[in-house]
């Protein structure tokens, strides 16, 4: 059985791609079955195995992959070529504030708000 279903719920997002409402489909973690989570594009977005999950209005696209013990949540937007398999990866932006995009030696994108 799969981890998570892709539900009809959409939105587009500032990078002009469709995301989809996910649903958890089975219990693991901290999250239920049944349990509405974020935003993602695509199902390589988010690892069916593991802990893995995207919360509330998160949003998950491009190449990016969320994978391992790893949580989204908040307002952050991961994408690009960025993998998070460790840890956690949240945002909350105001209005005041600006997003810098940097770009490591191997390719993946980080957000900085300054």
């Amino acid at each position: 059985m799969k981890k998570y279903s892709l539900t009809k719920e959409s939105k587009i997002n500032a990078f002009n791609k469709t995301l989809f409402r996910i649903r958890a489909e089975l219990d693991f973690g901290f999250v239920k079955k049944g349990e509405l989570g974020g935003w993602i594009e695509a199902e390589n977005n988010l690892d069916m195995s593991g802990n893995a999950w995207v919360y509330g209005d998160a949003e998950v696209s491009g190449n990016a992959r969320v994978s391992g013990n790893a949580w989204v949540y908040g307002d952050a937007e991961v994408y690009g070529k960025l993998k998070i398999t460790l840890g956690y990866f949240f945002g909350f932006l105001f209005k005041e504030e600006k997003i810098e995009e940097i770009k490591n030696e191997d390719g993946t994108t980080l957000l900085w708000k300054n």
